[in-house]
């Protein structure tokens, strides 16, 4: 039997819309910024997912992604 492959993940698991409206951007921008790699994320089949310890980061970064 295969074991399961555990993602190591802090928080809940976040929306982009959730993400976006935390940050009051769009959500276009929150997916720019994953394309860019400025945000790391999960993919959970088509869903894409970032853990609330992301989102925590972001803040504490005071938007420094939106300046570059």
């Amino acid at each position: 039997m295969t074991e399961a492959y555990t993602i190591p993940v802090a928080g809940r698991l976040l929306k982009v819309s959730e993400v976006a409206h935390a940050l009051s951007v769009a959500d276009h921008t929150v997916r720019k910024w994953l394309m860019e790699g400025r945000i790391s994320y999960v993919k959970l089949g088509r869903s894409t997912r970032i853990s609330e310890h992301e989102l925590r980061r972001l803040l504490a970064e005071g938007f420094r992604l939106a300046q570059s």
